[in-house]
């Protein structure tokens, strides 16, 4: 069974109208070695015309947007949503690590037989290029500022 690609229109004529009388005469009478049947004449005759009369002032022309402006309070209104998901995603992100490390933590005490290792935070210096860790150890860890010092903040909390 082939698709059927064709579109179909009807066409009324008034016979009270002289106009449609005379298409319909024409129509009746029409010289089918010219054309190949009504149909063809009605294509041509609607290609001619659109060719001569101008496909711009035949069709009714596409509705234009018109511009529209973001106001001071709504660019506001923007960049507090973006700063909000900003501040929220790396909140997630500061938790994943926090559990990581306590994750590791607890592994590290499991694997050592339940011994927690002591930070004197007097050994510790942030910000000033020194470790209190081997260089070994260095390796496998990562200087953050902000972290060492929520750290040091939790655990004279104790």
């Amino acid at each position: 069974m082939s698709i059927d690609r064709t579109v179909k229109f009807t066409v009324r004529l008034n016979m009270l109208n002289p106009a449609h009388v005379a298409i319909n005469k024409v129509l009746n009478e029409l010289n089918l070695d010219i054309f190949k049947s009504k149909n063809q004449f009605f294509i041509d005759a609607a290609t001619y015309y659109i060719e001569n009369y101008g496909q711009e002032e035949l069709t009714q022309p596409k509705k234009k947007k018109t511009p529209q402006y973001v106001s001071t309070e709504d660019m506001d209104a923007i960049e507090q949503r973006i700063r909000q998901a900003a501040k929220e995603e790396a909140r997630q992100e500061a938790n994943k690590e926090v559990m990581t490390m306590v994750g590791s933590l607890l592994a590290a005490i499991q694997a050592g037989g339940g011994t927690i290792p002591v930070i004197n935070p007097d050994n510790v210096v942030v910000g000033a290029g020194t470790k209190s860790i081997s260089d070994e150890e260095s390796e496998d860890y990562e200087e953050d500022e902000a972290l060492v010092q929520n750290a040091l903040g939790w655990m004279e909390k104790d």
